[in-house]
């Protein structure tokens, strides 16, 4: 469940041409059956616009409209949830691909330290055991302070030389390191984490603001095209640049609701119930987008079916539309099983 803090705005510094949202002048979503023919480099204006539909400011709106459930999540739902969490970390240090950090998101000569850091740490904490425990939380340890030593606390309000590239890295980095230790045998480790909970919090927020207020700068100056990749030339409006522009944004909307969740959970085991359970983004759960190796293939894929692009706590909608479970990418699917419980999301496999 979301986190649910209403903090109004932390430090985040204005991005700098280091991330392309694609100019939109209207919010859009792609409808079913729109097609895309034959994709080539350059996007025509219909299917561009097709293409588009995570790109406008008011989709980087924090929604406030939570109800809530009948029933609370049992144990084991959270147990679940955290583990799958685990098995998504290992997933990406074995793949480098994950259902939260994407293959094509960081150049692969251009990888953020703090992100091989936090690899590192995952390679470390793998070969945990008791003979070497306390070796790895020495090393784990160093890793993570490094990580937050390289981000001092910066101002309130004003500036930064921080961009959103940067808040995305160092929030992934910091998920990665807290969903190891916090839930990890070890009793330091699991300390360490906890201290570094509110970290985690500022940093989401520092994101999505950064985030949110680019997205509002390319949508008044459609002329300038944020850069992606930060070559000094200007983005255009081909299906690779919307694929980077789409994994970018896609990524930010699944660190952010990952990082709230795994907030809300820890404040829920700790028997803290008053804010786990507000607060809420969209994001994409058409299955095959996000895990779409080629370009091609993901403009196919967006140019032909209804993205499902949704806020997660509007989910339930989609068990009604007639959608199989094998239409949903496994990110939602994870999160709602936490939401709706298991059993629901099997009766819904079951069903279709």
């Amino acid at each position: 469940m979301p986190d649910t803090e209403h903090d109004a705005s932390h430090s985040s510094g204005l991005a700098s041409s280091t991330i392309s949202f694609g100019s939109s002048t209207s919010p859009v979503s792609a409808a079913p059956g729109t097609g895309t023919g034959s994709i080539g480099t350059n996007v025509s204006p219909s299917t561009g616009q097709s293409l588009k539909w995570f790109t406008h400011p008011s989709t980087w709106t924090i929604g406030y409209h939570y109800q809530p459930p009948e029933g609370l999540p049992s144990p084991q739902a959270f147990s679940d949830f955290i583990r799958g969490l685990q098995c998504w970390v290992r997933r990406f240090q074995r793949e480098g691909h994950s259902p939260l950090i994407h293959r094509q998101l960081y150049p692969p000569r251009a990888i953020p330290d703090c992100i091989q850091d936090a690899y590192a740490a995952i390679a470390v904490s793998e070969g945990v055991c008791p003979e070497n425990e306390n070796l790895v939380d020495s090393i784990a340890n160093a890793l993570v302070m490094r990580l937050i030593s390289s981000y001092p606390q910066m101002p309130a309000h004003g500036l930064s030389i921080v961009t959103t590239v940067d808040h995305l890295a160092r929030t992934q980095a910091l998920l990665v390191h807290i969903i190891l230790a916090l839930f990890s045998s070890s009793i330091s480790r699991q300390a360490k984490a906890e201290s570094l909970i509110e970290t985690l919090h500022r940093w989401k927020l520092a994101l999505w603001e950064s985030a949110s207020q680019e997205a509002s700068l390319v949508d008044m100056f459609p002329s300038v095209q944020a850069d992606p990749l930060g070559s000094g030339e200007p983005a255009g409006e081909s299906v690779p640049e919307l694929h980077h522009a789409f994994i970018m944004c896609e990524s930010i909307r699944r660190t952010w609701l990952v990082s709230a969740m795994t907030i809300g959970v820890y404040r829920s085991l700790r028997g803290d119930w008053s804010s786990a359970c507000a607060g809420d983004v969209l994001f994409t759960s058409r299955a095959g987008l996000w895990d779409a190796f080629t370009s091609a293939r993901w403009a196919a894929i967006a140019g032909g079916e209804d993205p499902l692009f949704d806020y997660s706590l509007a989910s339930r909608q989609l068990a009604k539309r007639d959608l199989s479970v094998a239409e949903v990418d496994e990110f939602a699917l994870h999160l709602y099983s936490l939401m709706w419980g298991a059993d629901t999301v099997e009766s819904w496999f079951v069903r279709t």
